[in-house]
């Protein structure tokens, strides 16, 4: 799977962060890479840099849980989940969906 828009986005976005995420995407386990790839749009710096430094998928689970991004993952509707997945714009997706799959829009 390569990664996300929003992945990317977010690595032109934030140069300055310690993790480096494509690595840490690549680590991660098929389903982690997916939630993370989507949610990660809405997360600040410190929360990727945390997220990533966690050891395992019960711990990166448990973050997004509390974080209250696990929600906006789970929020997706059926229908649109791998579209989002896919990075592929649908007509229908709510603005969330929109956004994890292609990222926030930016003002030229």
């Amino acid at each position: 799977m390569t990664m996300g828009a929003a992945a990317i986005a977010l690595m032109i976005a934030m140069p300055a962060m310690a993790v480096n995420i494509p690595t840490a995407m690549k680590k991660l386990p098929e389903e982690d890479r997916q939630i993370i790839d989507a949610v990660m749009i809405f997360m600040a710096e410190d929360e990727i840099e945390a997220y990533f430094e966690l050891g395992d998928s019960s711990a990166r689970g448990e973050f997004l849980t509390e974080t209250g991004y696990m929600r906006k993952w789970e929020r997706i509707r059926d229908e649109m989940r791998n579209h989002v997945i896919r990075g592929d714009v649908v007509k229908g997706m709510n603005k969330d969906e929109l956004w994890m799959t292609w990222g926030k829009p930016v003002q030229v």
